[in-house]
């Protein structure tokens, strides 16, 4: 297309993207692709119904019959104008090779986490523009990472595909959505997303882990008594891993995901094609570990991950103190949000 969008599916039409960064025919989903573009669009517009039904407030100060107001807007836009490396702070990412993690911002700063929090457990999808936005940021950031490479590693020219990390699924029937696939299509058709972007929803949620995969804890299909205690039905806002130390977190997440789809075995992806994992928040990283583990097993190598935001580990919030802290109320905005980038590696403001 003339104006330089681009949907991921490279449907034909000439949009002037360079050859080397064009994604194969019809993108992951072949001659599926023209259907999932429908069925985006009917998401979007019975999304945009549904927020109207919603109770609407400003997450960061709550005032009413406003989405977001202009000032927490712009705390917002502040808090996530600067993508970091956040691979250091998570102590549950895989080491050997590193997974590069890049955060657009912390989790503490700005009201980034009343939004993420509202969008993903209040239904708030009229929030879906800004935290898109954030999320393009640093998937941008996190694709120039990829790119470069390591010392003496040929430089990846070819497309960009993301993977989105699946929610469970009773998570998506709660909610209705999966945030962070709403947020990559919005950054999708919004044009925020580099040239040649292919989403490639690869990974679902397995109703138990597999035999052989799954921790000491679930060694393989749940008894019904487990299965019932599954669909106990919780508190509004619980997430399933929330509360729980790193150790806990990968006990319950090992095995727990699988590719769903994806590049045939034995089938190659395109040359010097980029893959990275993307998700809301990063935590642990063992979300982000299992979802490797996953795409390794089915033969994909993983050159990074991209997050909205990344929560500061206990060893950083106590390094600055409770003063420093930007979650308490009153507290200091730190200097230090991860290990900074280069500047040929941030994005500017735009």
């Amino acid at each position: 297309m003339g104006d330089g969008t681009n949907d991921g599916t490279n449907d034909g039409i000439d949009d002037g993207t360079p050859a080397r960064h064009r994604a194969p025919r019809g993108g992951p989903h072949g001659r599926f692709s023209h259907l999932r573009k429908l069925a985006d669009l009917v998401e979007a517009a019975v999304l945009a119904f549904l927020a109207l039904l919603v109770p609407v407030w400003c997450p960061g100060c709550g005032r009413i019959d406003v989405p977001l107001c202009r000032g927490c807007a712009a705390r917002l836009r502040r808090a996530t104008d600067r993508p970091f490396a956040a691979e250091d702070g998570a102590l549950g990412l895989p080491v050997d090779p590193v997974l590069p993690v890049t955060a657009a911002g912390n989790y503490r700063r700005g009201g980034t986490d009343a939004v993420l929090l509202a969008l993903k457990d209040h239904g708030r999808t009229d929030l879906t523009g800004p935290a898109a936005a954030a999320l393009a940021r640093a998937v941008t950031v996190a694709a120039a990472r990829a790119r470069t490479g390591g010392p003496g590693a040929a430089p990846r020219d070819g497309p960009l595909l993301l993977v989105p990390v699946p929610s469970s699924r009773r998570a998506r029937w709660r909610r209705g959505y999966h945030p962070v696939g709403l947020l990559l299509r919005s950054a999708l058709r919004r044009g925020l997303l580099p040239p040649g972007t292919v989403l490639a929803p690869w990974l679902s949620v397995r109703w138990w882990p597999a035999p052989g995969r799954a921790s000491p804890d679930l060694p393989g299909p749940p008894s019904p008594g487990a299965l019932l205690a599954r669909w106990r039905p919780r508190v509004s806002g619980g997430g399933a891993h929330r509360g729980a130390g790193r150790r806990a977190r990968a006990r319950r997440l090992t095995g727990s995901m699988r590719m769903r789809s994806g590049p045939r075995p034995g089938t190659r992806l395109p040359p010097g094609g980029v893959v990275l994992l993307v998700d809301d928040v990063l935590t642990t990283g063992a979300t982000l570990a299992e979802a490797r583990r996953a795409l390794d097993a089915g033969g994909i190598a993983v050159h990074g991950a991209a997050v909205v935001a990344a929560v500061p580990s206990p060893q950083t919030r106590r390094e600055r103190g409770p003063d420093q802290d930007p979650g308490r109320p009153g507290g200091r905005a730190a200097t230090g949000r991860g290990r900074a980038l280069p500047a040929d590696r941030q994005m500017a403001g735009g």
